[in-house]
């Protein structure tokens, strides 16, 4: 049993208790971005080349005009230089499930993000280990 929902099976503890001891910040997801992104001092120019996104489509990612695909969410991670707990709670907050350990996919993704990797490099090894990569016609795809 997962140790984090150990509450959940608590019978000491009602829904009123939990909910009181839930750390929510109530930022909606583009305020959290916004923030993330002033925390890394890294200018938006760069995050947005490194994610390989289309440079316009990126930015309306960041001010919340679009909502892309869980793949798009995890390149704009990886441009952002985003860990791997981190890139979990952005595709979270966004809606999506977080990276999974125990999905392979996740996993590889993971592996590349803790590496460091960049989108090409991940996609590259997604494509290799037989994986669906994150760009659409990868190794097509410049």
């Amino acid at each position: 049993m997962d140790m984090i929902w150990m509450f959940a099976y608590d019978k000491h503890y009602d829904l009123y208790d939990v909910l009181r001891h839930v750390p929510d910040d109530g930022l909606e997801f583009t305020e959290w971005l916004e923030r993330t992104l002033n925390a890394l001092d890294t200018p938006r120019s760069l995050v947005v080349s490194r994610s390989h996104l289309e440079r316009t489509y990126a930015y309306h990612i960041i001010a919340g005009r679009r909502q892309p695909s869980r793949d798009k969410f995890i390149q704009l991670a990886v441009g952002m230089g985003l860990d791997i707990e981190t890139t979990s709670e952005l595709l979270e907050r966004a809606g999506f499930a977080g990276l999974r350990p125990y999905k392979k996919r996740d996993a590889a993704l993971a592996y590349g993000i803790a590496r460091k990797m960049s989108v090409p490099q991940i996609d590259e090894m997604l494509f290799l280990a037989g994986i669906e990569p994150l760009r659409a016609g990868y190794p097509d795809f410049a």
